[in-house]
């Protein structure tokens, strides 16, 4: 009998292991970084917004040769909203230093996440809205064009007018105002005082520093854009391998997305537009040029402009979507393939934590109520492998009747399983149910915000990062420098005992099965030692579940039926 038991261990240990290795396998051929550390690395460009900007080699092809000098004059104008703040260039009116208010860059001090910053040596993050004439016989604002500007301080309520007049009597006039959270509107108005109709596109980009991002293949980062009602994204990696887009038709959004923030140009949409997701001069692009539009003499036509900047917080991206309709806005969270699950997880565990104010308990009590809701499909399974280790005589017996007939073997076999009104594949279906349930909720843990920087009991740190104590320097006690792959904290010693307790729940004395469970427990610990606090204390808290519901099962199996209950998972 024990034999047939140590077989459906393995399967369920073969069929675990196969999933780690599907999702671990971007985590390890790829160093995992958390954008705390891509912010580090370019805190000290900060300081560069009181000096003059560099020009921008992408943009140079626009440049007017009666603006070059103008270069050097840059009027700040300053942002002070209640979720964002920071500046914007009058010199090209350009969206270049923008900080969110409500995250700070790391743990270690109050420093805000920088995520627009000047361009500067390749690194930094900006957007432009601008115009274009195709054969150059309307003069229109360069990146390096003066804007006159009306007021000094953009803040809620209070809006800023731009304007520039070319020397072709056409006036150009952008009003930008700022709601409470990430939303920037950037209405233009261009008015022609000429006596001749005049031709002109609508123009913008969005570029920055291709090395941002988390580098974890678990993570959608990289360009991304709503294109026609569909989904259209390229990553970093293939942006910097030459991989591009050109795309044309309804663009809802465009911009640049990374694991926790989102940077978008949401155009106006009565006009069609070419678009281009690209690397240009080592930036990663994304730049889109409306169809063209006559403006006739003594006219105006207007735009309305959208620009996000901002964390990607599920509630806020819905609320936008409706409130301008915008199409799909929350899509730049990368929910997956799995979104019918992932979805509804995030936001179950962003409610739970909203009210329980502890990111830690709220994946706790995340964990018991999935574990709930596939409970009865665990206790059939369990119901069907214990009856499958009751008749495991008859199969023996079945064996050396037969034996290598394997057609009359299989026959009896079936006919044992009809007799005692067992389903085989029954014992499968709570394993099968688990391993999307998995990947889904360890996506939602990559993608949460809410886990950022969040502590669990005020004990354990940002649970986003991996638990960076070690055993083998006392936990912080000894101080000599070891390899990545040796640092074993406490959490992840504290999974692979709850790991290993969940295969002795069973009962078996088979010395071969219980070494198997200690050696998978240990080979578990090193894996799950790269990995997030967060996604242990799910996967501890699962396992802890399972072992209690285990045993329960096991003790009303015996009371039941008389059949004695072993471990299956």
């Amino acid at each position: 009998m024990q034999k047939n038991i140590d077989f459906g261990t393995r399967i369920l240990l073969a069929t675990v292991v196969s999933v780690m290795v599907l999702v671990f396998w971007g985590h390890f051929i790829v160093d995992t970084k958390t954008d705390t550390n891509l912010n580090d690395k370019v805190q000290d460009k900060i300081g560069l917004l009181d000096k003059p900007l560099e020009p921008r080699g992408v943009l140079m092809d626009q440049l007017n040769s009666s603006d070059s000098h103008m270069l050097a004059v840059d009027k700040r104008i300053q942002v002070s909203a209640p979720k964002v703040y920071g500046s914007i260039s009058s010199t090209g009116l350009i969206f270049d230093s923008i900080y969110l208010s409500d995250y700070n860059a790391n743990n270690d001090n109050d420093d805000k996440v920088h995520l627009l910053r000047p361009l500067n040596n390749g690194i930094g993050r900006e957007v432009l809205f601008m115009w274009k004439s195709d054969d150059g016989s309307v003069h229109v604002p360069s990146i390096a064009s003066v804007w006159h500007v009306d007021g000094d301080n953009l803040s809620l309520g209070n809006d800023i007018v731009f304007t520039w007049s070319s020397d072709q009597n056409v006036l150009f006039r952008v009003v930008v105002s700022v709601d409470d959270n990430y939303m920037f509107m950037i209405k233009q108005s261009i008015e022609n005082k000429s006596n001749i109709p005049i031709k002109l596109r609508s123009y913008g980009i969005v570029h920055g520093d291709p090395s941002e991002g988390s580098n974890t293949a678990m993570v959608r980062e990289g360009l991304i854009a709503m294109i026609n009602n569909s989904l259209e994204d390229i990553s970093y990696k293939k942006i910097l391998k030459g991989k591009t887009e050109h795309i044309s038709g309804n663009l809802s959004w465009i911009g640049i997305s990374d694991r926790y923030w989102a940077v978008l140009a949401i155009p106006d949409n009565s006009l069609q537009y070419d678009i281009d997701l690209k690397q240009v001069g080592g930036m990663s692009t994304t730049e889109f040029i409306s169809n063209e539009f006559i403006i006739q003499a003594g006219a105006t036509k207007e735009l309305n402009n959208k620009l996000f900047i901002g964390a990607k917080e599920l509630s806020i991206l819905d609320h936008y979507s409706k409130e301008y309709n915008i199409t799909s806005l929350n899509r730049v969270i990368d929910f997956g393939y799995l979104y019918f699950l992932t979805k509804p997880m995030y936001m179950t565990l962003h409610i739970l934590y909203r009210f329980i104010k502890d990111f830690g308990i709220a994946i706790i009590i995340c964990t018991i109520l999935m574990r709930l809701l596939i409970s009865k499909s665990t206790g059939k399974s369990f119901l069907t492998m214990s009856k499958m280790a009751s008749v495991k005589p008859e199969m023996t017996r079945a064996k050396e009747l037969y034996g290598e007939d394997k057609v009359s073997y299989g026959k009896a076999v079936m006919e044992i399983y009809k007799k005692h009104n067992i389903k085989p594949m029954a014992g499968f279906s709570s394993m099968l149910l688990q391993v999307p349930i998995f990947i889904s909720f360890y996506k939602v843990l990559q993608i949460t915000i809410d886990m950022r920087h969040a502590p669990f009991l005020n004990l354990i740190g940002d649970l986003s990062l991996p638990d960076k104590t070690s055993i083998l320097h006392l936990f912080g006690l000894l101080s000599y420098k070891l390899p990545n792959f040796l640092h074993i904290g406490i959490i992840p010693i504290l999974l692979g005992i709850t790991m290993w307790l969940q295969q002795k729940v069973g009962h078996s004395k088979d010395t071969a099965s219980s070494k198997m469970a200690i050696n998978m427990s240990i080979i578990m610990v090193f894996i799950f030692s790269r990995f997030s606090r967060g996604l242990l204390i799910y996967w501890i808290s699962s396992s802890v579940f399972a072992i209690c519901h285990q045993y329960l099962l096991s003790k009303r199996v015996e009371a039941s039926s008389g059949i004695k209950y072993v471990s299956t998972t």
